[in-house]
């Protein structure tokens, strides 16, 4: 129904009271300095979330095309204000003028965003862009340090590792709308079935993709077969499917597989990069590659997986990809339990500190990541991320191994991620996890490796998990 009009006004004398700039006509607005800004905008938001996506961003074509196009919008604003001011002076020369009593003080107005002034007033350094809007507000990244910060609301680091080694697990259709009523946006699968890949297209969850361990050897001797696995999995994929990471070898370091492991990351990224596809290309490995992880200030590669790593991890280094990581304080604690604190092991915050050198640890979950990062550095891993690729705690099959435990553990972890911050080693460095898993699984050895699962396979939660 049409609301009740009053009588016509002549728009000649109407007075419209509006704090947005009014544009002189219609056929004005799309010359106007404020409209381009607006489409320069919308232009350059699948630029940001390029950047935001490649490890080496700097370098990207993405950053070289915000770098140029935010010159272009910074001179349009200053142009916006320019007319803006010109068109309040000719408007005061039309107003009659005021007695001294009528008069008001005018305070100077500053722009909001000067490309002059440090942003103090809402705490952003200078050289901040704007990437995007949320109803809480603006978003920005700043380039001012070796790597991008993030200030606003952060993305989602809590991932699941989805595996299907169970005879009466759910449909993927299923398993991928389940994961996303519980609020994950990240899951893990360990090798590239087809059908789950096909379920995952449009589904906006972030994919790190396995390959067979038995597929190593190929993968690092023959450049057509690895060009032949990425054409097949990853670009028979993109862009309906959104791939976080690449991981060749699961747990291969030390074994028969860990020499052809550096080879296999090679030839797929040499595959990735002939399709012009920037994913990062890693592995994964167990906390097995450790010859010695305490305190984790002593930590190091041990003599059967150094020849490996030494090769990996300059690699890694070299293009900014992550190491992933399997991270399990439970086998640690089930080992000794006696020299284990259990709220140290669960992370629990009412934990006593272990205290190494000036650093200090109240969970086992960092001390583990950090001994971690203490050997990548030894062998010129400095900037290296690790990636905790699986985490959790069993909830049957052995004496801990208990639902509470399970419980407990999980939700102390997803909640110390999502604080943002990092290890006492790397402070700065924020957290992405993965927990393991999604669901128990029948078809797995008997004991503890059969019920890690969040879910049983009737997707009935074995305990309550809290994401957000």
């Amino acid at each position: 129904m049409k609301a009740e009009m009053g009588p016509a006004q002549d728009p000649q004398q109407m007075q419209i009271h509006s704090n947005k700039r009014k544009l002189a006509h219609n056929a004005d607005r799309y010359n106007s300095a404020y409209f381009k800004i607006r489409s320069l905008a919308r232009e350059l938001r699948p630029h940001f979330i390029q950047v935001l996506q490649t490890p080496d961003f700097r370098n990207s074509r993405a950053a070289k095309e915000i770098k140029l196009q935010m010159k272009v919008m910074v001179n349009l604003y200053k142009q916006m204000i320019a007319e803006i001011q010109q068109e309040e002076e000719q408007s005061d020369l039309l107003q009659p003028k005021q007695s001294l009593d009528e008069s008001t003080e005018k305070k100077p107005q500053t722009p909001p965003f000067s490309s002059d002034k440090k942003l103090n007033e809402i705490g952003q350094p200078r050289e901040s862009y704007i990437v995007g809007g949320s109803a809480i507000g603006w978003n920005f990244i700043t380039f001012s340090g070796s790597k991008p910060v993030y200030y606003g609301a952060r993305a989602q680091v809590i991932g699941v590792n989805y595996g299907l080694l169970g005879n009466n697990l759910p449909s993927a259709d299923q398993v991928i709308a389940l994961i996303k009523s519980n609020k994950i946006n990240k899951v893990r699968i360990f090798q590239p079935y087809q059908g789950v890949l096909q379920t995952l297209k449009d589904s906006n969850l972030e994919v790190v993709l396995g390959t067979l361990n038995e597929d190593l050897q190929q993968l690092a001797t023959d450049q057509s077969f690895a060009a032949n696995w990425v054409k097949d999995n990853v670009l028979a994929y993109i862009p309906s499917v959104k791939f976080r990471y690449i991981t060749l070898g699961n747990e291969v370091i030390p074994g028969p597989y860990a020499n052809f492991v550096y080879d296999a990351m090679q030839n797929v990224q040499n595959a990735l990069k002939a399709a012009n596809v920037n994913v990062p290309v890693t592995t994964v490995v167990s906390y097995a590659v450790l010859g010695s992880s305490y305190p984790p200030s002593n930590a190091s590669f041990g003599q059967d997986s150094s020849a490996a790593m030494s090769k990996i991890v300059p690699f890694l280094q070299q293009n900014q990809y992550p190491l992933l990581a399997n991270v399990y304080p439970c086998f640690a604690y089930f080992g000794e339990p006696t020299n284990i604190n259990a709220d140290y092991a669960l992370g629990n915050p009412n934990a006593s500190f272990v205290y190494d050198g000036t650093l200090s640890y109240n969970n086992m979950f960092d001390a583990m990541i950090d001994a971690m990062y203490v050997a990548l550095e030894k062998v010129g891993g400095n900037d290296v991320k690790i990636v905790v690729s699986e985490t959790g705690w069993p909830s049957a099959g052995a004496d801990l191994a208990t639902i509470n435990n399970a419980k407990t553990y999980v939700n102390n972890v997803i909640q110390r991620v999502l604080t943002g911050k990092g290890t006492p080693k790397r402070p700065e460095t924020p957290l992405e996890a993965y927990i393991f898993a999604l669901f128990n699984e029948n078809q797995k050895p008997a004991g503890t490796e059969q019920n890690f699962g969040l879910f049983y396979p009737d997707m009935t939660p074995v305990y309550p998990v809290n994401i957000v």
